[in-house]
């Protein structure tokens, strides 16, 4: 068992409209963030993930996910599945559970421009 109290967490500003609220489990298994989008994330292009599959799950919130050219609306207790590889963007007011497997790290994470 681990416990990661709030008191714990990283908050990080990846963007003017993104906060990544993270969550240290010590694994490399898995690790989770709560997110902020207020927005388009990334700001231009797309994000890109080279060795994580990502779980979202929303909290709160409406809002859109436009992965490999394919807009799926999202809302209050949606999931979502993004693939290796995937390139994806989010817009609008979203508060999301973002759960990866194997941990992220930014290092194998890309930004792929327009």
């Amino acid at each position: 068992m681990k416990h990661i109290p709030i008191a714990q967490r990283m908050t990080v500003r990846n963007s003017e409209t993104t906060v990544a609220h993270e969550y240290e489990l010590g694994s490399h298994a898995m690790n989770a963030a709560v997110i902020e989008i207020e927005g388009r994330y990334p700001l231009d292009g797309w994000a890109s993930n080279n060795t994580t599959t990502s779980l979202i799950y929303v909290i709160s919130g409406q809002g859109s996910a436009i992965i490999d050219g394919h807009e799926v609306v999202l809302y209050k207790d949606d999931q979502l599945l993004i693939e290796v590889g995937e390139k994806y963007a989010f817009d609008g007011n979203l508060h999301i559970l973002y759960v990866a497997s194997p941990a992220w790290t930014a290092d194998q994470a890309e930004h792929i421009p327009d």
